[in-house]
C-alpha cells in the first residue's frame, strides 16, 4: 500500500512561508497558487509489494552506493 504526504505552504510556520514567497518573488501566496497548491508531494509503497532487482553493483541488503 502506497503512502502519500502532501505538505502545503500553510503547514510552515510564518518565517518559513515568507522565505518561501520571497524565494519565488510572490507577494502573496495566491500569486503562485501556493494557497491551493502543494509545495511539494512525498510518496512511498510498502516494500513488501515492490518486486525489482537490486541496482547493479549493489548487494540485496545495500541501500546506498
Amino acid at each position: 500500500m502506497s503512502e502519500t504526504l502532501t505538505i502545503m505552504l500553510d503547514d510552515l510556520t510564518s518565517e518559513a512561508q515568507r522565505e518561501v514567497l520571497e524565494f519565488y518573488g510572490y507577494a502573496t501566496a495566491a500569486d503562485g497558487n501556493l494557497d491551493i497548491m502543494p509545495l511539494f508531494v512525498l510518496e512511498t509503497e510498502d516494500r513488501k509489494e515492490q518486486d525489482h532487482e537490486p541496482l547493479q553493483g549493489m548487494d540485496p541488503g545495500q541501500t546506498s552506493r
